[in-house]
């Protein structure tokens, strides 16, 4: 009953007057309510005065909400929402637009040092003014986040890495691969803990004395950092880091996954060293020569990486990932622009039921072959083609009627009106 209220949630057709009952139900229904795109302005309200906290940090959190929503919440009652706020969505590969500007000052003058921090952080644009205001915050948190928001203006600033504590040295991240950094700083750096020494490791103004010293690291992925530092040949680079296993997770390093000069890409991208060619395929600059490169590279990830993150990706290519990667977010390939969705059918006679189930993304798959994969013989395929507008109405009634494909039917944007109300029904919402 609960997974069908939740259907009926997110069911396309919902007219709004059933999603505001949700909204008002306190029920589990409502969460799939909140993260639906395009809502219509009264569920926007709903969701602002909504008395769950759950809910209205759902809107916060939401990557489909527009800025404007998002920030009417930038006055809530509670710190955690306006905290959420203040972070803004997490995304994966999305960009979401930010707040508008008179919403982060008044988030970076909030009386939750967390906020304050968290839009410190956010702001794509903060003032000089601004930053210097909250250079001298009381909370050393928004501080530190202001100093690393500000030390290519005022590069006295770095000093500060040295000291930080602990759990806000994530904060200079960038600061510590790509910044040019005194001794001392360099050598505290050297006895923090294996993440900082990892991107310590890539930073282009290192002295000889600690590249030798981090060559000699006892972490593997340290070494593997130093191996991909720019100004090395691939020969010396094999000699650092002889056992890297194409099956490891190599963290990419800065210079080759978001430089814009052609000579250093190709560098990147034609290197024996499978972390750089890994590195490389995150640029969303490359030219489509070397995304094509990358494209025939014998690493599959690497041919991931490039169709998650690149919009020239072959459709060659995609479709081969698709079929060729185990990855829970390999079905994500199929929104990529160049993704050759009128192949999808031919997944129709798959062994895999995954594959098969991925059949209905395929726009011009006809009617026939959609009916007879809703009786497929696992439930997976057949739940995939239960919420399918192209599936008759009978058979959409029969999926509705069993329990293992009733969550995909209730999705169906012809689902009729009257039943989506007597789903609410049943679950008490009137």
């Amino acid at each position: 009953m609960r997974a069908n209220v939740e259907g009926v949630a997110s069911n396309p057709s919902t007219p709004e007057e059933l999603l505001l009952r949700i909204l008002a139900a306190d029920c589990a229904g409502a969460a799939a309510v909140a993260t639906r795109p395009e809502l219509p302005d009264p569920i926007y309200d709903a969701m602002v005065a909504h008395r769950d906290l759950d809910i209205r940090g759902l809107l916060a959190r939401s990557v489909f909400a527009p800025a404007r929503q998002r920030a009417r919440l930038a006055d809530d009652s509670s710190a955690v929402i306006r905290l959420f706020v203040a972070a803004g969505p997490i995304t994966f590969r999305t960009k979401v637009e930010p707040l508008p500007d008179h919403t982060y000052r008044e988030l970076v003058a909030d009386p939750s040092p967390a906020v304050r921090s968290a839009a410190c952080l956010t702001w794509p644009n903060p003032t000089a003014a601004v930053l210097d205001l909250l250079l001298h915050d009381p909370d050393p948190e928004t501080r530190t986040a202001a100093a690393t928001r500000s030390w290519r203006r005022l590069p006295h600033l770095l000093t500060q890495i040295a000291t930080v504590r602990d759990d806000l040295v994530h904060l200079w991240s960038e600061a510590i691969a790509t910044a040019p950094l005194d001794p001392a700083t360099v050598a505290a750096l050297l006895s923090r803990d294996e993440w900082v020494r990892r991107l310590l490791a890539e930073n282009p103004y290192l002295p000889g004395e600690a590249i030798a010293r981090l060559i000699a690291d006892r972490s593997h992925d340290v070494r593997v950092a130093v191996s991909m530092r720019q100004e090395l040949g691939d020969r010396v680079r094999e000699i650092i880091a002889v056992d890297i296993d194409p099956a490891e997770q190599i963290t990419p390093a800065f210079w080759p996954s978001t430089t814009d000069n052609p000579a250093l890409m190709r560098r990147a991208v034609e290197s024996t060293h499978l972390g750089l060619r890994r590195s490389a395929a995150y640029n969303p600059r490359l030219p489509r020569n070397l995304v094509h490169r990358l494209a025939a590279d014998d690493d599959a990830m690497v041919r991931l990486i490039l169709c998650e993150t690149h919009p020239y990706a072959p459709a060659d290519v995609l479709w081969e990932v698709l079929r060729e990667t185990r990855m829970i977010t390999r079905a994500d390939l199929i929104t990529h622009p160049n993704f050759p969705v009128h192949r999808l059918r031919e997944l129709a006679a798959s062994p895999d039921p995954t594959e098969r189930s991925l059949v209905v993304h395929d726009p011009i798959a006809s009617t026939e072959l959609i009916e007879r994969l809703s009786h497929d013989i696992d439930p997976r395929v057949r739940r995939a083609t239960a919420a399918d507008p192209r599936l008759s109405r009978r058979r959409l009634l029969e999926l509705l009627d069993d329990p293992t494909t009733s969550y995909g039917a209730v999705r169906n944007p012809n689902l009729p009106l009257p039943i989506m109300e007597s789903v609410l029904s049943a679950a008490g919402i009137v």
